[in-house]
């Protein structure tokens, strides 16, 4: 038998590479997608026993620390910049500081933390939950991921790769049960792949009295131009704290919303950024006798269109505190850091209970 013509058999070589590399490519984007299912409705993350505690004031701290690789001088792709990682001394300096501050520059009895990374490409690696819950050896610890990812193909210049994180809530009270709670709202396919499956971590602590204090940690969805997931997440939200509220339970939910509260006026801003409002949450006529706990002097967020240029760089206000109608706000203040190590600034609340629990 005659050998094939030379064409034919480059053909099938050809057709043969196709194949190899399809199957790899589609096995790739299976792992990734395994990789990056949903941990269900609710997982519970502890649930046990614990004293009831009585404390005469609440102080708490909400920050996202943009997993240390964020700060004034990273720009994002996924915001109009250019940047994927900060370089590795920039990323382990402003680790380091938010430790610092956590430690020494306050007196919070209760973190909520969002964008805290567990091993990710985009913060070298760091351990950064491990790294927090040893700095406070005596508090509680408990962290639901929110984003796991084997590998995150954009930009393809310089893939962001590796991605673990979540939220982080740190008390020196032992709640009686952690849980994380899936939010509403996913990208269409293969997008949903490479992003977050975003979450609520919720603890509830017992009381002397018999009623629970409801603590949750809150990170919605961004880069949703429609808005339509952050709705889906919003009326989760509010049906969860109508829920706890009629209970008897005092309820907090704090975090990084990524929509400004009812009634933020940026034109109060005095810090001399270009301020804006982004879309608000919760209008006054839901949830009400609620709390939307804020300081209306100080941005908390900056936008990553590029490196931070104070006086010029756009701001908004997207970081605080919904309070149930059972406890009474004492003071609220963001911490002004400059935005040095986050896109985002820390903010403070101290708060007690308005009737005896």
């Amino acid at each position: 038998m005659s050998p094939r013509p030379l064409p034919y058999r480059m053909l099938r070589y050809f057709l043969i590479l196709l194949a190899v590399v399809l199957t790899a490519t589609l096995s790739f984007l299976g792992w990734i997608h395994y990789k990056a299912a949903d941990h269900g409705p609710e997982t519970v993350l502890f649930r046990g026993n614990t004293l009831p505690i009585m404390p005469d004031t609440l102080r708490l701290i909400s920050w996202n620390i943009g997993y240390a690789g964020l700060g004034e001088g990273m720009d994002f792709f996924y915001d109009g910049g250019q940047g994927v990682r900060a370089g590795q001394h920039a990323t382990d300096s402003a680790l380091a500081a938010i430790l610092d501050f956590i430690t020494q520059g306050s007196r919070a009895r209760f973190y909520l933390l969002q964008e805290v990374d567990a091993g990710s490409r985009r913060s070298w690696g760091q351990p950064q939950a491990r790294r927090l819950q040893e700095l406070l050896p005596g508090y509680s610890a408990y962290f639901a991921v929110n984003y796991d990812v084997a590998f995150v193909p954009s930009p393809l210049r310089s893939p962001m790769g590796k991605v673990k994180s979540g939220l982080l809530s740190l008390s020196d009270y032992q709640p009686a049960e952690a849980l994380r709670l899936a939010l509403p709202g996913r990208h269409p396919w293969p997008t949903r792949m490479f992003m977050p499956d975003r979450c609520l971590l919720l603890l509830r602590y017992p009381l002397v009295g018999g009623k629970m204090l409801t603590l949750i940690n809150v990170h919605n969805s961004a880069f949703d131009d429609s808005g339509a997931q952050r709705a889906e997440q919003v009326a989760f939200i509010r049906r969860l704290l109508e829920a706890e509220y009629r209970l008897g339970n005092y309820v907090i939910a704090g975090g990084d919303w990524n929509q400004s509260p009812q009634g933020y006026d940026s034109s109060l801003t005095v810090n001399g950024d270009l301020a804006l409002a982004a879309r608000p949450v919760l209008p006054d006529n839901t949830l009400p006798g609620w709390t939307r706990a804020f300081d209306p002097t100080l941005p908390t967020n900056r936008y990553l269109d590029e490196p931070y240029v104070k006086g010029r760089t756009r701001t908004t206000l997207i970081d605080f505190f919904l309070l149930s109608p059972n406890l009474q706000l004492l003071e609220v203040r963001t911490h002004d850091l400059g935005f040095r190590w986050s896109d985002h600034q820390p903010v403070e609340v101290a708060v007690m209970f308005s009737d005896q629990p």
